[in-house]
């Protein structure tokens, strides 16, 4: 074999082993470190979603009370139950001249 070809088979060696390497080491390795990256990714994820189901847990439970839907009917949407009666009292208007004709005076009840 002359000198040009033994050094042309050696670089192809030397290329075929390197590519060997990568292959073997550095490629899985690089695949190793994403994957783990993903994972991690993916518990944190896991964690929130974790949380939010526990808080959407504790809502569905509180609307599932009846003393909380009651509560909020009332509060919320004024509403009553069968029988009763509700009332609002409105604020006094400041241009309300009672009939007395005093401004300041509370005007008289009715079967006064």
């Amino acid at each position: 074999m002359t000198r040009k070809l033994r050094r042309r088979l050696a670089f192809v060696a030397i290329g075929v082993f390197s590519t060997g390497i990568y292959l073997g080491f550095v490629f899985p390795t690089t695949q190793f470190i994403a994957e783990r990256h993903q994972l991690s990714s993916a518990q944190r994820e896991l964690a929130a979603l974790n949380r939010s189901n526990r808080e959407l847990s504790t809502t569905v439970a509180k609307y599932e009370d009846p003393r909380f839907l009651d509560k909020l009917a009332r509060d919320e949407f004024g509403l009553v139950k069968p029988g009763e009666f509700s009332y609002q009292i409105m604020p006094g208007s400041p241009l309300y001249v009672p009939p007395s004709g005093k401004p300041n005076s509370p005007a008289p009840l009715p079967g006064n």
